[in-house]
């Protein structure tokens, strides 16, 4: 089923905006001023300095700044006769960026494509294909960033290496150092001096623990000038798992890092917490909140077993 592209008036990625999912919008409240309305309403906040780390702790939980969309998108792509045609977009990744001249480049797993779409919607070129050869991307979709308004950056997560295109052309391949490595690496963004900012993709090893310690990933910046990677931190990825399962959680728990602003933020979902650390690994701010506990009642129960019977439903069509 063709699904066509509508390009709204935020400059945003198309596809995930973010991995911290329901956090993010925390985030972006830590991100603000807390003198200004999130941190002067009726949630008090305390913020003070620890060896050079901002440390910002609300009483409550802050109200986080809103994304408005307009009510009509600037223009949309895949509706009109010689448009691309485009099969799926995959929204739970980093299929797709905005460029500030309107203009967007999109990774559709569907047909196994990337397409650059122009600014007002009416042109469209491809760009990349799938496959193992100079500017193929393997796998089922690359993660895309912009490095400039004509240069796109996509990680190639099946064959190992980044690839850069300037004017819908390829103009080189970065085979990633530590390919080898079982753990992998995920490409989350950018620093300020055109460093990716990555994490391992999965553990290195097995998730068992006599101590209880989470399983830790890795986050590393890669220069692509001199094509090498470097450890900046770790951080808990996954609850460790005992040697002999007497069951299985329902709720599982998990470390969740992205960018924001060229710098690592990571947070756990058992803990109101987020850290953010620049490009180098150095921490800049930890922000902390005290949410009202949440009891299971029948009425969530409810809504839990139909978000599941939704998710069946579309992964069935």
């Amino acid at each position: 089923m063709a699904t066509p592209v509508s390009v709204a008036h935020a400059a945003r990625p198309l596809g995930r905006l973010v991995v911290l999912a329901s956090l993010f919008p925390i985030a972006l409240a830590g991100c603000g001023d807390a003198d200004g309305p999130n941190g002067s309403g009726a949630i008090p906040v305390q913020i003070e300095d620890s060896a050079g780390i901002r440390i910002v702790e609300y009483a409550g939980v802050p109200s986080p700044p809103t994304l408005a969309l307009a009510d009509e998108p600037v223009y949309t792509h895949g509706t009109r006769e010689g448009d691309y045609t485009f099969q799926n977009i995959d929204q739970a990744d980093l299929s797709g960026v905005l460029y500030p001249d309107g203009s967007a480049a999109v990774a559709d797993w569907g047909n196994q494509e990337v397409v650059r779409i122009g600014p007002q919607g009416r042109s469209s070129e491809l760009i990349a294909r799938s496959g193992e050869g100079p500017g193929e991307f393997g796998g089922r979709t690359p993660r895309l960033i912009a490095g400039g308004q004509d240069t796109l950056l996509a990680h190639d997560t099946w064959n190992w290496r980044v690839l850069q295109y300037a004017d819908g052309s390829l103009t080189s391949t970065v085979r990633l150092p530590g390919s080898d490595d079982p753990a992998g690496l995920l490409l989350l963004g950018l620093d300020g001096e055109g460093h990716l900012l990555m994490t391992s993709s999965r553990p290195s090893r097995r998730r068992e623990s006599a101590d209880g310690r989470w399983v830790t990933g890795q986050m590393f910046r890669v220069d692509l000038a001199s094509r090498t990677a470097d450890t900046v931190a770790s951080y808990d990825q996954m609850p460790s798992e005992p040697a002999v399962r007497t069951g299985i959680p329902l709720f599982r728990h998990g470390g969740l890092v992205s960018t924001a602003g060229g710098e690592f933020v990571f947070g756990r979902t058992d803990r109101p917490e987020l850290v953010w650390r620049r490009s180098d690994g150095t921490i800049r701010q930890i922000m902390r909140w005290h949410p009202e506990p949440v009891y299971t009642t029948a009425e969530a129960w409810d809504r839990w077993i139909a978000c599941g019977a939704a998710i069946r439903t579309d992964l069935q069509r």
